[in-house]
C-alpha cells in the first residue's frame, strides 16, 4: 500500500483506527508496533477493515490476534453485528484464523454500495459472536484446555500392558493382544477393523 494512501486513511475522519504501543528501554518510552484502521457503519452495524499491520520485527508473536481481539470487544460494546474486509492473497490465512471467511454470512444488503471494491482482493467477513469474551478469550481456552486434559487424564486407563513379542513370524490373535478386552473390544469388531484396514490398503 503506498504511503499516501495509507496517510490519507488515517487521517480520514470516516475512519477510526486502534494502535498498540509496546514499551521500550526502561519502559518510560513507547514505539508504535502496529494497528488496524477500519470504517465504522453503525446504522448497518458493521466496520469495514481497512488495513491491519504489524511492524515485521514483531511480526508471529500474537500482536495481530491482540489487536483483532480487541477490536471484536470494542465492536460489540457497540452492537456491531460483521467485520468486512478485502484482503490480499498474502493476508487470507491471517483473517480465516481470525473467524474471517470467504463465504460471507453478513446480507449482502447491509454491506452492498457502502464499502469500496477492491481488484486483486477477495471479500471475507467475520461473525461477532455477542456472547464470546474476546478480550480474555485466550486465558479462557487455556482454562478450557487444562479441564479437558484433567478430565482425560482421570478416565483415562493407566495400565501399562507388556508389548507383544514380535521376535517370531507369528500372527497374533485377538486374544494374545493385551490390553483389548479392557478397552471395550470384542473379537468381532477387531475382525473388521482388520478387514477394513486391508481393503483400504488394496485401495
Amino acid at each position: 500500500m503506498p504511503k499516501a494512501y495509507i496517510v490519507r486513511l488515517i487521517m480520514d475522519r470516516i475512519h477510526e483506527s486502534i494502535i498498540i504501543l509496546k514499551k521500550t528501554g526502561d519502559g518510560n518510552e513507547k514505539e508504535l508496533i502496529g494497528g488496524v484502521v477500519y470504517r465504522p457503519f453503525y446504522e448497518q452495524k458493521f466496520f469495514e477493515i481497512a488495513f491491519l499491520t504489524i511492524v515485521t520485527t514483531e511480526q508471529y508473536k500474537g500482536y495481530g490476534t491482540r489487536i483483532m481481539n480487541v477490536l471484536k470487544n470494542y465492536a460489540q460494546s457497540k452492537e456491531i453485528d460483521y467485520f468486512v474486509t478485502y484482503a490480499d492473497n498474502h493476508a487470507i490465512d491471517y483473517f480465516k484464523k481470525q473467524g474471517f471467511s470467504t463465504k460471507l454470512r453478513i446480507p449482502e444488503e447491509q454491506y452492498k454500495g457502502y464499502i469500496k471494491h477492491y481488484d486483486g482482493g477477495t471479500i471475507m467477513d467475520c461473525y461477532i459472536n455477542k456472547y464470546i469474551d474476546f478480550k480474555n478469550i485466550s486465558q479462557i481456552m487455556k482454562k478450557q484446555k487444562e479441564f479437558i486434559m484433567n478430565v482425560i487424564s482421570n478416565i483415562a486407563h493407566k495400565k501399562i500392558y507388556k508389548a507383544l513379542d514380535f521376535s517370531e513370524d507369528t500372527d497374533h490373535g485377538f486374544d494374545d493382544i493385551p490390553g483389548l478386552k479392557e478397552a471395550g473390544w470384542n473379537e468381532e469388531d477387531y475382525k473388521n477393523s482388520i478387514e477394513d484396514e486391508r481393503t483400504f490398503d488394496e485401495f
